[in-house]
């Protein structure tokens, strides 16, 4: 679980802070998956090993960013270059199998020595679509493999939206001057068209998250049943044993696979995990451990979003009496969800305080009313609040 300045680790942090962790210099004990793709980005063999691994040089986002960008071709350059040409042929075609791609950015607190000065987005950068493709393709291939060997695991999976909740969101937008016409049911093309229409929308961001707001949650199951944002089967996590105990599990099982090779290694050639997959047992216990992985997730982004609030209740004591322009973000009947757009705090107005008298939520517009002075609050509305 990450808060601002602080973490709390899933192992003990003399494992998650330095012997399970990948240092410069510094040797480790690793289990390594190696990947083939074409020119074209396709997936060919791979290979799961037990190894030795020592990092040569460690980067960070930024660092890695800079040495993109930078005239000079370093080692370290010129290896970025070819991994970022890799990621964004495997985006293409993530993208072309009918992926949901979009950023909404995430907010980080900034800190002026005294406190928190403001809320920023981070912003996206290639160094973080590397990681992030190669994360992606290493889940599923491990997921391939296993499907391919029978053995039980757990699934990250992605359920389609609700049609409900589908019907709801087309209403929204059809308010707002927004034509969709979703199948029935929706399907990841429907989803996809949507993100490309809003590329030029003025209210894009908001309209993004609405849209995620009608799809479900992605959890952990015993079985697969796809991942709808991804349009993958076979999807799970494997990258992170040390943050998330889904991976450790699976690493466990991935050891037992090789534990009796004498070379500690695995291989699938290309195609392979196209035949018949052996049956797997899903037990009980598998079930019940993705369930309890799902709601412990949740409860740890449930304790990151509440600290995020609270930073920014902080901020707001350091300037009460102030005065501040306002962004309604949304509509409630019980107010209205406001945004400070030079700080980036959020935070919700009842309509109590809206005025002397009653404010009637107008569903169908989405607005709210004043009983006798007929005065309106909508989305996209600018306001003075202290």
């Amino acid at each position: 679980t990450y808060f601002y300045l602080d973490t709390l680790p899933m192992l003990p942090p003399l494992l998650s802070g330095q012997v399970c962790s990948l240092m410069e210099g510094e040797p480790r004990a690793a289990l390594s998956l190696f990947l083939d793709f074409d020119a074209n980005g396709r997936p060919g063999a791979l290979e799961l090993a037990e190894t030795r691994l020592q990092v040569g040089k460690s980067l960070s986002y930024d660092e890695a960013e800079a040495c993109l960008n930078a005239t000079d071709e370093s080692p370290a350059a010129s290896s970025l270059h070819a991994m970022r040409e890799l990621s964004r042929q495997l985006a293409g075609r993530r993208r072309a199998g009918g992926a949901l791609q979009f950023d909404l950015p995430e907010v980080r607190p900034v800190d002026d020595g005294e406190g928190v000065e403001a809320f920023r987005p981070v912003p996206h950068l290639d160094s973080h679509g590397i990681v992030e493709e190669f994360m992606l393709a290493a889940n599923q291939a491990v997921g391939r493999l296993l499907r391919h060997k029978g053995i039980a695991h757990l699934n990250r999976v992605h359920d389609a939206p609700d049609a409900e909740d589908v019907e709801e969101l087309d209403q929204y937008l059809a308010q707002r001057k927004v034509a969709w016409r979703p199948g029935r049911p929706a399907s990841n093309a429907d989803y996809q068209r949507l993100v490309r229409s809003l590329d030029a929308h003025p209210r894009r961001q908001g309209l993004l998250y609405r849209m995620l707001r009608s799809m479900q949650k992605a959890v952990y199951a015993a079985e697969d049943r796809g991942h709808f944002g991804l349009a993958w089967n076979d999807y799970l996590h494997f990258t992170s044993p040390i943050r998330r105990y889904s991976d450790l599990q699976l690493h466990r099982s991935l050891k037992e696979l090789i534990a009796d090779r004498p070379d500690r290694r695995l291989r699938l050639e290309a195609g392979s995990e196209t035949g018949p997959a052996r049956r797997r047992a899903v037990s009980r216990a598998m079930t019940q451990l993705a369930r309890h992985l799902s709601e412990r997730e949740l409860v740890s982004l449930q304790a990151e979003r509440e600290a995020m609030r609270l930073e920014m209740v902080l901020w707001a004591r350091r300037h009460l009496g102030e005065s501040f322009e306002a962004h309604v973000l949304s509509v409630f009947p019980t107010g209205l969800l406001l945004r400070l757009p030079d700080s980036g705090v959020d935070g919700f107005m009842p309509a109590q305080f809206l005025g002397e008298e009653w404010f009637h939520h107008d569903e169908e517009r989405d607005i709210l009313r004043g009983e006798r002075s007929g005065k309106v609050f909508a989305e996209d509305d600018r306001l003075r609040v202290r």
